[in-house]
């Protein structure tokens, strides 16, 4: 557990029904076994290498965790939003010159596809998301280009972490990860998505725990392990 006034990990006093805060001073939290959850039994899990595109600096109590978002798969829609746009701009330039307003009409829905598809390129090439852990609070944002996912938990309400995978199983490339916080009052929260790799999701969970000393622990609906 960490504790609940300045977030920092706590030493359970053997012998005794309390935990105490060597960085703050404060007594009297109640015992993990007063604390309904989800988590289920502790146990040792290998680490997870940093995946690639990521940075890891540690100063003055804060963990930062840097991932770049640039991969393979940003090129290849790369070539697909230039082929898509193209064509529309093509599109628009003989409706428009031709006066046929209903064609024209139609081919603006497809423009709004292509240029959502241009928006998530110039994220792909540009952005990196990073995350700020200390012993107040856990921070994630993503730019320069404005895309939601931004996070701001106070690490003294995180119980545990755990990661998720979402999309189909099987021969399907649609999955994504996330890695989620559940907290003392059982919310279940969402602090990174649209991880494109399970490592990449189990090496953010490992350094935040380690960060905050939480043992790891087996949680519904994680990852297999």
């Amino acid at each position: 557990m960490n504790c609940k006034q300045c977030g920092a990990p706590i030493i359970i006093e053997e012998g005794q029904n309390v935990f105490h805060c060597e960085y703050c001073g404060t007594y009297d939290f109640p015992k993990p076994s007063q604390v309904e959850t989800d988590v289920l039994d502790s146990f040792e899990r290998l680490e997870t290498p940093m995946p690639k595109g990521f940075t890891v600096k540690r100063s003055k109590g804060e963990l930062i965790i840097t991932r770049d978002w640039f991969s393979m798969t940003v090129i290849g829609i790369t070539f697909f939003c230039l082929f898509w746009n193209g064509f529309m701009a093509v599109w628009f330039g003989v409706t428009i010159s031709q006066r046929i307003w209903i064609m024209a009409a139609v081919g603006s829905v497809h423009a709004l596809i292509g240029l959502a598809v241009a928006y998530g390129v110039f994220a792909g090439w540009l952005n990196e998301t990073v995350i700020k852990v200390n012993s107040r609070s856990l921070e994630v944002k993503s730019g320069p280009v404005p895309v939601p996912g931004n996070k701001r938990l106070k690490t003294m309400d995180i119980k545990q972490l755990y990661s998720k995978e979402n999309g189909s199983r099987g021969n399907s490339k649609s999955s994504n990860y996330e890695v989620h916080a559940v907290t003392y009052d059982k919310k279940d929260e969402i602090v990174v998505e649209g991880l494109t790799d399970s490592t990449q999701a189990l090496y953010i969970e490992q350094q935040i725990e380690h960060a905050l000393g939480i043992k790891d622990r087996s949680v519904r609906g994680e990852l297999e392990r």
